[in-house]
């Protein structure tokens, strides 16, 4: 088993782009923490240069020591909390300096909004590994053709397939609006020939499951169908969230929708599991009888 210290050093990560900078991302080795957030420290310069200016944090924090007191001694770092959902950055409670900042008036910091606008989804998904890792939880896998079958509830061949309800996620994708969180679904097409450009989002309000609308996609056109008059800026706000978020946002989705085109064998519906007898060959793939593998 690694040591935390050598955990920590696998959350260095260089930032797309120029000027050359890096970040040391940190997630708590509590398995009782359930936050989604990460402390962020990032840097102009090489990889050598950060580590020698972050080593007092490392240091503090692989020991559970006083992070706080080596915090105060970071010279030209950027610092912040990053919630992995949300990506809010705010001020750091390990940072005594910020602490006490006003969260908004902090997050618009520009040098907070630059790292933040560096963070590649790559970048985000190998943060968030090192979040699971640090809880002592399992990786989820990556998405990849050949595997078991994915049952999905109410689908038949042509309905669209949401890229959230087929595995379990490295990270939610939710946005803050106000006070309110909010989350989507993001239905691709699937079928192995077809050619269509089709993607529709369907945003929802994430603790009550009141729709707000969808935006259908094909190719870079779009359509926002709010699902009522009264809720149509607010649809326009997390659009214009989501393309914040995502630039440019047709690579984004066609990236996401051919791995679900090449996830498509591995489709099944489970109303068509329900009706296979205990002695049809399982839908797994296996071979096996579906009493002798599968069957509940």
């Amino acid at each position: 088993m690694n040591s935390p210290r050598k955990e920590l050093e696998a959350g260095l990560f260089a930032l797309p782009g120029s000027p050359e900078s890096w970040l040391w991302a940190l997630t708590c080795f509590d398995p009782s923490c359930m936050c989604r957030d990460a402390l962020i420290l990032a840097a102009e310069g090489s990889r050598e240069e950060l580590i020698a200016s972050c080593e007092p944090v490392l240091e503090a924090w692989a020991a559970s020591g006083d992070t706080a007191a080596a915090m105060a001694t970071l010279q030209g770092v950027t610092r912040f909390s990053l919630h992995l959902d949300t990506l809010k950055a705010t001020p750091s409670p390990h940072d005594t300096a910020t602490a006490m900042l006003d969260p908004e008036e902090f997050s618009s910091r520009p040098e907070v909004r630059a790292v933040v606008a560096r963070l590649s989804e790559d970048t985000l998904d190998r943060i968030a590994s090192l979040w699971f890792r640090a809880k002592g939880e399992p990786v989820p896998p990556p998405l990849t053709p050949s595997g078991p079958k994915i049952p999905l509830d109410d689908w038949s061949r042509g309905d669209l397939v949401d890229w959230f309800g087929v595995r379990e996620l490295l990270r939610a994708e939710l946005y803050l609006v106000g006070d309110a969180l909010y989350a989507f679904n993001e239905l691709h097409c699937i079928e192995p020939n077809c050619t269509c450009a089709r993607t529709k989002l369907r945003f929802y309000n994430a603790p009550y499951g009141e729709n707000v609308g969808e935006v259908v996609l094909d190719g870079a056109n779009w359509t926002l169908v709010p699902e009522r008059p009264d809720t149509a800026v607010l649809l326009t706000e997390l659009w214009d969230a989501f393309l914040a978020r995502h630039a440019p946002f047709e690579a984004h989705l066609a990236s996401r929708n051919a791995v679900m085109h090449g996830l498509s064998a591995r489709f099944v519906s489970k109303s068509a599991i329900a009706k296979l007898g205990r002695n049809d060959p399982c839908y797994c793939g296996s071979e096996k009888k579906f009493k002798k593998c599968c069957a509940p």
